[in-house]
């Protein structure tokens, strides 16, 4: 009896043991239907058809956003109606488009994070962002009509570092007065660098570069300016302070010429 006993017991034993062994998951194969709760997927893409477009991929890569210090009567009157699609891939924006009425365009590989587009003249103004881990960088590109396709050019870049123990607010400023933008200012910011900083190192605290041609504002053009005040009559676009637009900065105004490229402003 004892030995019949022990033979049940063993081939209870065995077959229990082989019944979780089908149950449990094989780390490389299994497939759970139940969605996680440690992230969702992000969305695949985006229309902007606004200047002040907030969109729900922006809120998910955490697009620093300004809304509540944007002045969305103006954005509105100076909406130049196009639409930009970007989409996303594991939190990286890659090739979109972008389209007016009828026609469309391709923004190329690599393109900032696009969030205004203006009406100036017979161009629009796309302003954005590429923002890393240790600069600021902020884009403006102008979009053209060509042989009824749209045409855009990046034509104008400003970094600054985000490694220095006080950085002012930087961004773009323009004239509420303006009704047809024809000015885009830059706010150049106040940075004060660690000390003992490399003085050849501290040249590249902001850069400004122009296209067509490539050139670069020479710092010693920032010394020159004087601090202007912000007040109402301005209007500060993607600002990097959570307070919005500084009272007073030094701001390097450019005008958009007749072919749409940005040429400095000589007071």
């Amino acid at each position: 009896m004892k030995a019949k006993f022990f033979v049940v017991v063993l081939v209870g034993g065995i077959v229990s043991i082989f019944y979780l062994l089908l149950r449990t998951p094989n780390d490389g194969n299994h497939s759970d239907s139940t969605p996680t709760k440690r992230g969702q997927k992000l969305p695949v893409g985006t229309n902007i058809t606004t200047p002040s477009a907030v969109t729900e991929i922006d809120s998910i890569l955490q697009i620093p956003q300004e809304t509540s210090n944007l002045d969305t009567k103006w954005l509105s009157e100076h909406d130049a109606g196009m639409t930009i699609h970007q989409s996303s891939l594991d939190g990286d924006f890659n090739r979109g488009s972008i389209q007016l009425g009828t026609m469309k365009g391709d923004l190329g590989e690599t393109p900032p994070r696009y969030h205004h587009q203006l009406k100036a003249g017979k161009f629009t103004i796309l302003l954005g962002e590429a923002d890393d881990r240790h600069s600021f960088r902020h884009y403006a590109t102008i979009v053209r009509e060509e042989n009824k396709l749209l045409r855009h050019d990046r034509l104008l870049s400003v970094s600054w570092t985000k490694w220095a123990p006080k950085i002012g607010a930087g961004g773009f400023v323009f004239r509420r007065e303006e009704s047809d933008i024809a000015q885009i200012g830059i706010i150049i910011p106040e940075i004060v660098p660690a000390p003992n900083s490399d003085p050849e190192s501290l040249n590249d605290l902001v850069e400004v570069r122009l296209e067509n041609p490539v050139r670069y504002i020479e710092p010693s053009t920032f010394d020159t300016l004087i601090a202007e005040p912000l007040d109402a009559s301005r209007i500060g676009i993607m600002c990097t302070s959570s307070e919005g637009l500084p009272k007073s900065a030094r701001v390097l105004w450019l005008k958009i010429g007749p072919s749409g490229n940005f040429e400095v402003m000589q007071k």
